[in-house]
């Protein structure tokens, strides 16, 4: 039983892993106009990241900046967490996700 339990917690994480890379790279189309894929684990190793990453866990966020030069860089996503955004629907399945700005 607990290795069924750990198979969905499992797949859950990498479908939302999946889902937030999804919506980084839409964000840098979008904002730095660029269509090249990036490899998030292979950014995170470069001398000079592109991106940063920042995590508050007083508000349970985590954003995302490109490295634009600026002092500040630009803001590219900011996805949340909450206690409340859990749902139990009628068969008492848990639902949970993330939120985003």
């Amino acid at each position: 039983m607990e290795n069924y339990i750990n198979s969905i917690i499992d797949d859950l994480a990498d479908k939302i892993n999946a889902e937030k890379e999804r919506l980084i790279f839409q964000r840098c189309c979008e904002k730095i106009q660029t269509n090249e894929p990036i490899d998030f684990a292979k950014e995170g190793l470069r001398r000079f990241p592109r991106m940063k990453i920042d995590h508050n866990s007083a508000n349970q966020t985590e954003s995302y900046y490109w490295n634009d030069g600026s002092d500040e860089g630009l803001h590219l996503i900011t996805f949340y967490f909450g206690i409340e955004d859990m749902q139990l629907n009628a068969e008492n399945n848990i639902f949970t996700g993330f939120k985003y700005i």
